[in-house]
């Protein structure tokens, strides 16, 4: 007998009759169509969400390197110097050494040259000042040729420096 089919006996085995049971089964298919579309939409609704998610983050971080960062020599700026030394002078347990460094003449090279010929040298500079210092230590320009070294995780005062 089919799952859905009932067959009647009474006392004796003498068969009185069979109960078939059938279920509307178009209900279901509705309800799952019903389901399948929202559901549809839920997850474009969450890769819509996740998208701008990810959008506002990169811009969260595209500001934060604005805020931080001096865009012609990608180095860190003034603002987060300060914000660096505060935390360092706060932490009485770190050594570090600030080095201020200004290129001579630079006035002149603006002047005779153009500011292509003097940004031009302001990114080498600072490509170079990044090759000779430790994964430790940061670089800040902090104004027109003036760039700053912060040399931390200092373990005495004998550290050799090629600055």
């Amino acid at each position: 007998h089919p799952a859905n089919t009932l067959s009647l006996h009474d006392a004796l085995p003498i068969f009185l009759g069979i109960i078939v049971i059938l279920h509307d089964v178009s209900v279901r298919k509705s309800i799952a169509e019903i389901q399948n579309k929202y559901t549809l939409k839920l997850q474009e609704s969450n890769l819509k969400l996740k998208n701008e998610i990810k959008d506002k983050l990169l811009a969260e971080d595209q500001i934060r390197y604005l805020v931080y960062y001096d865009a012609l020599t990608e180095t860190f700026n003034r603002k987060k110097m300060r914000e660096d030394i505060d935390i360092l002078l706060d932490n009485n347990n770190e050594k570090f050494a600030v080095f201020f460094i200004d290129l001579d003449k630079f006035k002149s090279v603006n002047d005779d040259y153009g500011h292509e010929a003097g940004d031009y040298i302001l990114k080498i500079a600072a490509a170079r000042l990044k090759n000779i210092i430790l994964p430790t230590d940061t670089i800040y320009r902090i104004g027109g040729d003036e760039f700053i070294i912060m040399l931390r995780e200092l373990k005495d005062s004998d550290r050799k420096s090629v600055v």
